[in-house]
């Protein structure tokens, strides 16, 4: 389901909102679009039932952190965000650095219908 938090004659100019960063061969949970501030969150449940939550927003120059426990425990949620086309998309899920790389690498654009 895609939830449009605001109408979409409020979205600031330089936010492009017709494209968003999917999972490939994947179907998100939920979608929730904020038109307003050019932020976009899916939540997907994967294979072995974790979650994985993308967030993708207009790149704003500022730093970025990412967020990597040395030792994943039960409920350890890791971060890691990368820069695509302008747009900062930030992986977060109970996965190690290099699978939450790994499906980062695996992100393809898809348009926002």
């Amino acid at each position: 389901s895609i939830n449009l938090l605001q109408e979409q004659e409020n979205i600031s100019p330089k936010v492009n909102m017709a494209t968003m960063m999917v999972l490939p061969n994947q179907t998100a949970q939920s979608t929730t679009i904020d038109v307003a501030s050019g932020v976009i969150k899916q939540v997907y449940t994967m294979d072995d039932y974790d979650e994985i939550t993308i967030t993708q927003r207009v790149d704003d120059g500022r730093e970025v952190k990412n967020r990597i426990l040395p030792s994943l425990t039960k409920d350890a949620i890791n971060s890691l965000t990368v820069k695509v086309d302008g747009y900062l998309v930030t992986v977060e899920g109970k996965k190690t650095r290099a699978e939450l790389q790994k499906i980062a690498a695996s992100l393809v654009e898809k348009e926002i219908k």
